[in-house]
């Protein structure tokens, strides 16, 4: 098999490590736990969004937010992680941090 240089990336429309699989930021608010809302940048491994995290980060709820909202916003701050993630990467400075917890599937 060729060598894939930077690895395979993948956007998680999830805050890693607390949340893995489909629909995290749903299942966050439903679960009362808005601090756990985010997106996650991460290297893919045999697991569920379980790879080294490049970039993260948390998104804020506003009061006019509805779940549509948030998950558009998520995805616009994903897109520029994921940007961001692609620009470290080729320059040799991206982040590859271990998850430290298994987080909810």
């Amino acid at each position: 098999l060729p060598t894939i240089r930077f690895g395979i990336v993948n956007l998680h429309t999830g805050l890693s490590p607390y949340s893995r699989g489909g629909n995290c930021n749903l299942f966050m608010l439903l679960e009362g736990h808005p601090e756990w809302l985010g997106v996650t940048v991460h290297h893919i491994d045999r697991g569920i969004d379980s790879g080294d995290i490049i970039h993260t980060a948390q998104l804020n709820l506003r009061p006019e937010d509805s779940y549509e909202t948030l998950d558009a916003r998520s995805f616009h701050q994903g897109i520029e992680l994921l940007l961001r993630a692609a620009h470290d990467l080729h320059a040799g400075r991206a982040a590859r941090v271990a998850q430290w917890t298994e987080g909810k599937l």
